[in-house]
C-alpha cells in the first residue's frame, strides 16, 4: 500500500520507554529489548480492512489490528500511534 499518510508511534513497557514519536509512512519495524531479558519484534504496517484504514500489529507471532489513532497492549508492552494531518496545497485557501 504506497500510503501517503504519516504516523507517529511510541512503545512503552511499565517502566521504561522505547520510542517516542518515531515518524513514518509505509510500515515501521523495532526490536526491543524488555527489562525481563526477553527480546521483541514490532512491525506495523498500514493497510485497508474492510474499507477502513487499520495498523497491522506483529509482535512477535501475536497479530493484531488497531486504528490508526489507538493504543495497543500486549502484555506490559504497549504501543501507541497518532495520524499526523499533512497540509494538502492543492485545498489551500491562500
Amino acid at each position: 500500500m504506497g500510503s501517503t499518510k504519516t504516523f507517529a508511534v511510541s512503545i512503552d513497557e511499565i517502566g521504561q520507554h522505547f520510542v517516542f514519536g518515531d515518524t513514518f509512512s509505509d510500515g515501521y519495524t523495532r526490536t526491543i529489548a524488555m527489562s525481563d531479558g526477553s527480546v521483541r519484534t514490532i512491525v506495523l504496517r498500514p493497510m485497508m480492512k474492510d474499507g477502513e484504514l487499520v495498523m497491522e500489529l506483529k509482535d512477535g507471532t501475536h497479530l493484531s489490528y488497531m486504528g490508526p489513532n489507538g493504543k495497543a497492549t500486549h502484555g506490559t508492552l504497549m504501543i501507541s500511534l497518532t495520524e499526523i494531518p499533512i497540509d494538502d496545497p492543492s485545498s489551500s485557501t491562500r
